[in-house]
């Protein structure tokens, strides 16, 4: 099971800011076609993805 979250501002400055609180990067920034996604793990070992859209993509 993951959870999957659109997120419209920077993800760069989210997977800082969630670095420097602890949380697990399972995998940083990276672009995927659709957009860019930011994948981390809960403390319970859930993963959880954030993307963030290319708009141009979904008009």
């Amino acid at each position: 099971m993951e959870l999957n979250f659109a997120y419209t501002a920077s993800l760069e400055a989210l997977e800082q800011r969630l670095r420097e609180g602890g949380v697990d990067i399972v995998r940083p920034v990276g672009d995927e076609g659709f957009g860019y996604q930011l994948q981390v793990q809960d403390p319970d070992g859930m993963l959880v993805k954030i993307n963030q859209l290319k708009p141009e993509l979904y008009q």
